[in-house]
């Protein structure tokens, strides 16, 4: 239990794979923004052009949770993917970073690169509500926001 909380998070190989990796946060940024607020926003169109404001479509914070799982899924396997190469893997393990923190570095990585995109996916869709006066604004918005990055 010692040895876990003396393991370092290497925000230099962070930074490098931020770098290298910008175009898939990038492009889950976008699938994220097209669940929750882009419906939001074509939800408003409608109701703009027919004159009756439509209720606030609650299954889309579930469309962008299940979304968001997926992704979580899916990007530990571009942190880890050089464990494939043994080129690769001679290379980052010849680092000077014990295995542990590389370990925890890259999971840290993958979870960063999904509440990044989530937090502002999830901004943008309450703060266009409203804007747009769909809801009010409260705080179990960021009750529920708490909980779905819990999950």
């Amino acid at each position: 239990m010692k040895l876990l909380f003396t393991s370092r998070i290497n925000f230099d190989l962070i930074g490098f794979h931020a770098k290298r990796l910008k175009a898939f946060m990038t492009v889950f940024t976008i699938l994220l923004l097209t669940t929750f607020p882009l419906p939001i926003f074509i939800n408003w169109l409608n109701s703009s052009a027919t004159s009756t404001l439509n209720p606030f479509p609650q299954f889309l914070v579930s469309l962008l949770a299940t979304v968001t799982v997926f992704i979580s899924a899916i990007s530990p396997f571009l942190f880890f993917n050089y464990l494939f190469s043994s080129k690769s893997v001679n290379i980052y393990h010849s680092l000077p970073v014990r295995r542990r923190d590389l370990y925890i570095t890259y999971l840290f990585a993958s979870l960063m690169m999904v509440v990044i995109p989530f937090t502002i996916t999830y901004g943008l869709g309450y703060i266009l509500s409203y804007i747009l006066n769909i809801i009010p604004m409260s705080v179990e918005h960021l009750f529920i926001y708490a909980r779905l990055v819990i999950i």
